[in-house]
């Protein structure tokens, strides 16, 4: 594990306690006495400022949009502060579990590992996300009444959640379709039409189709006009079980997918990736194999700054697909058996978990709704049976019920204990209080 030192943000005038209050104080004027501003790069502790008090471990690379808005790939241990490709704003670090892209060669559509039917790539012909000139195009032939489509098939059990993405600009062709199957021609499967013109998706309603279709898409560099797009869902079953095929169908002026090729039309297209879940996670560069990512491990020892009976903590985020089974924050005994903590659930919903003696639930559910790929701002307050949650500005769940945990010793940020159910998102700033804050207080603290 490395410390988190990334304390970037100069511009500001800054020297013990010098705006501390100004910046982070509760409307009642209550100072928190932990920050951890990830967007700004300001972290300290009882109001002083200090690199390195967290812990931070990813036994891999990862990438991420830097402050240029291209696509970086940050270095083992070391934490992605990431940016919004087109507005270059700071967004905070981002958190992920672990994921696998199966698919090789990810970055060169035209080795071996991709089949093209009526189709010919042609090679580093686009600038890519990463600044490079290393997008490949793919054209259409001339064939007469034909598919043309590329695709690579892999090893993977249909009727499971699949999700495939990749980069693409338009290049004479701004519509294709995306189609995730099993083997063969009685293969069930998940098709998605893009328009890129309109920024229109449509999953396809297809007879014997696979479940739970979802199409995105986003631009992250309107200058060269990339985009990425994904599809993901379950294939279901029938025929050829074992293997996931993932394809890119172009499609003529006309939406048409069985048409005459012009021999010139075409898609650029760089950075494909194929993972065994239910969203698309960060890209994945791979050659001649598949490549795993590592889950981020985040976390902080309490200290001074840390009160056992009682505290407000803030949480900013913001989750980048589905809702899963995933946390934000917790406060624990470096077991999952005592502890206190937000997490978001399949639900769609955020909301607040309070463990304590081996595993009992003490706190009546305490949450709100939530979605993906928006801003979350929440803060819960609470001492021994007084527990208050606000998110968003809402005005406070409150329970006044529930028996704290005892033996705190850590605050593990975007995951369970041990990198378990890891948020999947950027995380903007987490600020805790050594008070119990009025309701009134959070659901202004709460308000974007």
């Amino acid at each position: 594990m490395k410390v988190i030192s990334d304390c970037s943000l100069t511009s500001i005038p800054y020297h013990p306690r010098h705006n501390w209050n100004q910046r982070y104080a509760s409307p009642s004027g209550i100072t928190p006495s932990l920050v951890l501003d990830f967007a700004t790069g300001i972290h300290g502790k009882d109001g002083i400022r200090e690199n390195g008090i967290a812990q931070f471990g990813r036994p891999s690379t990862a990438s991420f949009f830097g402050a240029n808005g291209q696509l970086k790939n940050a270095a083992t241990d070391t934490v992605r502060k990431c940016y919004d490709p087109k507005g270059k704003d700071a967004k905070g670090i981002w958190i992920e579990e672990q994921s696998t892209n199966i698919l090789i060669n990810s970055e060169n559509l035209a080795l071996p590992s991709w089949v093209s039917v009526a189709t010919d790539v042609l090679e580093n012909q686009f600038p890519d996300p990463t600044g490079s000139v290393l997008m490949d195009k793919v054209v259409e032939t001339s064939t007469a009444s034909s598919f043309h489509l590329i695709r690579q098939q892999v090893s993977g059990d249909v009727g499971q959640s699949w999700s495939f993405s990749f980069f693409v600009r338009p290049a004479g062709c701004d519509k294709f379709r995306l189609r995730l199957r099993g083997f063969d021609a009685s293969s069930e499967w998940i098709d998605a039409n893009i328009n890129l013109s309109n920024q229109t998706t449509t999953i396809i309603p297809t007879a014997g189709a696979g479940t739970d279709g979802v199409c995105r898409l986003e631009q992250i560099d309107p200058g060269n006009d990339i985009w990425r797009v994904s599809v993901s869902g379950t294939p279901l079953s029938g025929g050829g079980a074992g293997i996931i095929r993932a394809s890119i169908y172009l499609r003529n002026d006309a939406g048409a997918l069985f048409y005459d090729g012009d021999g010139v039309s075409g898609l650029g297209v760089w950075g494909a990736q194929l993972e065994n879940k239910s969203r698309p996670s960060s890209y994945i560069a791979t050659t001649s194999a598949p490549v795993t990512r590592s889950s981020e491990a985040v976390n902080i020892l309490t200290g001074s700054w840390f009160d056992q009976t009682k505290g407000t903590i803030l949480a900013e985020f913001t989750p980048h697909g589905p809702l899963e089974n995933e946390w934000v924050w917790s406060f624990n005994d470096r077991t999952s058996g005592n502890l206190i903590g937000l997490k978001l659930t399949e639900g769609d919903s955020v909301g607040v978990d309070l463990i304590q003696s081996g595993g009992a639930n003490q706190l009546a559910s305490l949450s709100f709704a939530a979605s993906e790929q928006s801003p979350i701002t929440s803060v819960l307050a609470y001492s021994e049976n007084d527990f208050a949650l606000s998110v968003n500005g809402g005005a406070a769940n409150t329970s006044m019920s529930g028996i704290l945990p005892g033996g705190i010793s850590r605050l593990d940020i975007g995951h369970l204990v041990n990198a378990n159910q890891s948020l999947k998102g950027t995380l903007s700033r987490l600020l805790y209080y050594p008070e119990r804050l009025t309701n009134v207080d959070i659901q202004t603290l709460s308000t974007r």
